[in-house]
């Protein structure tokens, strides 16, 4: 009984070296198959959902603001783009998994206090909007005011969201002949949108996996655990 203990405690130290080689071999072949097969159906699927959000946003957005918020996600595709090509590009190996970055806060503008970021609506279709909301261009706020407002307005470029209580409450309407549904911004009344979770749900990662194991296990028949 302690021959046999004695042989798989010296097979021990092989046993983890083979195994090291095989989850190596596993990492180096998945990374290649991800770059080349996995990753630019996954940027495809991203780029549908975003561009479903764009539509979203274009169809509700009234045609008195349309084109005066900067940060209107039809001008941000291609930032967005761009951000979502970085992350997915650089999947990162951590003792023994594969991490694939995804959605960066600050870059997609959840974290960022900069109210022209060119993501800087994004977060409030992401996490939903309760309420309906104005949107105030600084030309909108002349005409009420009577003046140029005094440093910058905030919250989405150039202009400031208002609710439609204080839109009423203030008389903006009365005052511009501006109704609230010509300037309601598409964010209102937006519950929180799902199309990521969705168009990435529908992803079958079989064939994909089936691939790295069969790059793999050639790899051991070959040079791998040569």
């Amino acid at each position: 009984m302690n021959e046999v203990a004695d042989i798989i405690k010296s097979l021990a130290p092989h046993v983890k070296t083979v195994t090291d080689q095989i989850l190596k071999a596993f990492q180096v072949n998945f990374i290649q198959v991800y770059v080349t097969d996995l990753m630019p159906q996954l940027k495809a699927a991203v780029m549908r959902a975003y561009d479903n959000l764009v539509a979203i946003e274009d169809a509700e957005m009234p045609s008195r603001i349309k084109g005066k918020d900067p940060t209107a996600l039809g001008n941000a595709r291609s930032y967005f783009e761009s951000v979502i090509v970085e992350e997915l590009g650089a999947p990162a190996s951590n003792g023994g998994s594969l991490t694939i970055g995804f959605m960066n806060r600050q870059k997609m503008g959840f974290d960022s206090d900069d109210p022209t970021h060119p993501l800087n609506s994004f977060k409030y279709y992401i996490n939903g909007v309760t309420g309906e909301f104005a949107f105030i261009t600084p030309e909108h706020y002349v005409t009420r005011r009577g003046r140029a407002h005094k440093g910058p307005l905030g919250d989405l470029g150039a202009g400031f969201l208002m609710s439609s209580t204080s839109y009423k409450e203030e008389r903006w309407e009365e005052e511009t002949g501006v109704a609230f549904s010509e300037v309601r911004h598409s964010i209102s009344g937006q519950r929180p949108y799902t199309g990521f979770e969705e168009e990435l749900n529908k992803f079958d990662y079989t064939g994909f996996f089936t691939k790295v194991v069969g790059m793999t296990t050639k790899s051991i028949d070959g040079t791998a655990l040569g």
